[in-house]
């Protein structure tokens, strides 16, 4: 297998932007994620690649665009920036998928289904090595801020699996799961992107707190669409989250609520081991108790808090791109 070419990213992927900057910036971030990715061995490139070479939506790499627009940014540092962001969040779904034992990614076999775990675990390694020896590169402010936040999304990890198969796992613990995990590296794109552009004080709260809210909305969207998807447009099995013991926002509040069928969730989700019966059963159950558009709603209310925080912001196309991509979170089907 050769070097790999530049991907094209997913088609509509870039909708919400109405930045012309950032969309031009956006052109040059995937021959920079190769670049990064890159290694003298063939082997060790060809699945340090792999993910990056697919293609993908590149949000996190256009919020950090978008957001430095709101002052003044060297364009050589923003791109390392996102690319450094995007490394990470990849690292991060290599090792999500060794974790959850997942086939599939974006509805073709997973690095660790292609390869196997432990060459899946060491090529998420290295791709989050290359993106500390990025942010070391451009200045102890940056080493910071990405270290912090590498720290805070493996703590959320180890929270999720730590607590999985709980059936008593609070609203509460598991919001600040899903914050470390997801909203923690909007927040870096975003706290990058206002260090290196210089925002004030006011600009740089405004956008963290959008960052937290958006990234919550996504999440919560995701973990619903988990539960109702079909399996092309997910490019998963349906549920995959809640075989490994992973419980979402819906599943947690119809074990709470006391109702009548949700008990035979209770009853389902304490045996050993699921059978695919037991799975679609289950998900009967959860669906049929109205709490994943209750899920929905709530992740609706993090996107209007969002839109409210981006609202704040100066008028024009960055805060318009903003809250479109609130809008985006909580509408779609995959």
């Amino acid at each position: 297998m050769g070097r790999s070419q530049p991907p094209r990213t997913v088609a509509g992927a870039h909708d919400w932007l109405v930045c012309d900057a950032a969309c031009d910036a956006l052109v040059d971030v995937d021959r920079a994620l190769l670049a990064a990715a890159d290694a003298p061995d063939s082997r060790v490139r060809d699945v340090a690649q792999y993910l990056i070479a697919r293609g993908g939506k590149r949000i996190r790499p256009a919020l950090l665009f978008v957001v430095a627009e709101l002052g003044h940014a060297e364009r050589r540092a923003t791109t390392a920036a996102a690319v450094l962001v995007e490394l990470i969040h990849v690292a991060s779904l290599y090792h999500d998928d060794v974790i959850d034992r997942a086939p599939l990614r974006r509805s073709a076999r997973s690095v660790n289904g292609r390869w196997g775990n432990a060459i899946a675990t060491t090529s998420g390694t290295f791709l989050m090595a290359r993106a500390l020896e990025i942010a070391a590169s451009l200045g102890e402010d940056v080493n910071r801020l990405t270290a912090s936040a590498v720290s805070r999304l493996c703590t959320g990890q180890l929270q999720e699996i730590e607590s999985a198969f709980d059936a008593a796992l609070t609203e509460e613990t598991h919001l600040e799961i899903i914050d470390r995990k997801t909203a923690t590296l909007f927040q870096l794109a975003c706290r990058l992107a206002a260090h290196l552009a210089g925002l004030s004080d006011a600009h740089r709260g405004g956008v963290d707190r959008y960052a937290t809210e958006v990234g919550l909305a996504f999440q919560l969207a995701d973990d619903a669409l988990d539960l109702v998807g079909e399996a092309r447009r997910l490019g998963k099995r349906p549920a995959a989250d809640m075989r490994e013991g992973v419980y979402s926002l819906a599943i947690l509040r119809c074990l709470a609520s006391g109702a009548e069928a949700c008990a035979g969730l209770r009853e389902l989700l304490s045996r050993e081991r699921l059978t695919d019966a037991d799975l679609r059963d289950a998900l009967r159950i959860v669906r049929g108790s109205g709490e994943v558009e209750r899920a929905l709603q709530t992740a609706r209310r993090h996107a209007t808090l969002a839109i409210e925080a981006a609202a704040a912001l100066p008028a024009g196309p960055v805060a318009s791109s903003l809250a479109n991509l609130a809008r985006l979170a909580v509408d779609r089907s995959s």
